[in-house]
C-alpha cells in the first residue's frame, strides 16, 4: 500500500486520486522502468498493479452490493409503510 502511494505521489498524484487515477500511475511507471532497463523493478511494480486492480474490485465490488441492499431495503419499506393507507 505504502509502495503504491509513493508511485502516485512520484506521478503527481493527490492522496485521494481515484483507483482508476492510481492504476493509470503505477502502470506508468511500470512502463517507464521497462524502458529504462530495470525489469526486476518493474516486475515488481507489477506486482503492485496486481494487488491495487484487486483491491480496487473488492472495493468496487463492496460499494455495489451495498448499493443493491441499501435498495432491496427501502423497496421493502415503501411496499410495507403503505399498506393500508388511503391516497
Amino acid at each position: 500500500m505504502e509502495e503504491c502511494d509513493a508511485i502516485c505521489r512520484l506521478r503527481g498524484l493527490s492522496a485521494d486520486a481515484t483507483a482508476a487515477a492510481q492504476l493509470k500511475a503505477i502502470d506508468e511507471e511500470y512502463h517507464s522502468l521497462l524502458e529504462k532497463g530495470q525489469s526486476f523493478k518493474a516486475d515488481h511494480v507489477q506486482a503492485l498493479y496486481a494487488w491495487k486492480s484487486k483491491q480496487a474490485a473488492k472495493v468496487c465490488c463492496c460499494r455495489k452490493a451495498s448499493v443493491e441492499l441499501v435498495e432491496i431495503c427501502f423497496s421493502r419499506f415503501n411496499s410495507v409503510a403503505f399498506v393500508g393507507v388511503s391516497r
